[in-house]
């Protein structure tokens, strides 16, 4: 039995899909030597939250229960991913522990977007006047309003932008990391 990793691609809930990140997925197999799971969520503006989160959620329930036949150790399952995959993987480490299970054993959620306010710091420092090239500060209010829909900022649940969770208690122990010209610099020191 190995160790187990689904892998969340980033995109900002809105691009990309499980291809863009297989040499990544391969190095994990090969240095890590686990089982990797890459994900193909839905994506927004067709479909908007809790979409992408509730195929999440249903890859990781596929995966757990289907452990011996993929000879995977249940014991150590983890889930990855970066920017909106980062924040799907924060997502799945509450949604986890709500629902009791699957257990995870460790999060790995990288340049997560996880905070739909855009009201920190590098959030306004990361623009389009002062990186265009960047992930910036427009291209992700306009991100968080495709997934979001026509929910209201002061009813968008954790599990939509996880920075809002007030309880991180029994949560898997977390790496976590972000550049210092990121958007979400800001969000994931918080």
């Amino acid at each position: 039995m190995l160790p187990a990793l689904l892998w969340i691609h980033g995109g900002g809930y809105v691009l990309g899909n499980p291809d863009i990140d297989d040499g990544l997925c391969e190095q994990f197999v090969l240095v890590g030597n686990c089982v990797v799971f890459s994900i193909d969520y839905r994506l927004a503006p067709q479909f908007k939250y809790p979409a992408a989160f509730e195929d999440c959620y249903a890859g990781l329930q596929w995966m757990v229960a289907r452990a011996e036949e993929l000879c995977i150790d249940t014991s150590k399952v983890a889930v990855a991913g970066t920017s909106a995959g980062g924040g799907l993987t924060a997502a799945l480490t509450l949604m986890a522990r709500y629902r009791g299970g699957p257990e995870i054993a460790f999060q790995m959620p990288l340049c997560p977007m996880i905070d739909d306010r855009n009201i920190t710091p590098s959030s306004y420092e990361i623009s389009k006047e002062n990186f265009p090239k960047l992930w910036n500060r427009e291209q992700n209010q306009l991100a968080w309003s495709m997934y979001l829909g026509n929910i209201a900022s002061e009813e968008v649940p954790s599990y939509a932008a996880p920075i809002r969770a007030r309880n991180f208690t029994g949560l898997p122990p977390a790496y976590i990391c972000v550049g210092e010209l990121d958007l979400f610099r800001d969000e994931t020191i918080e």
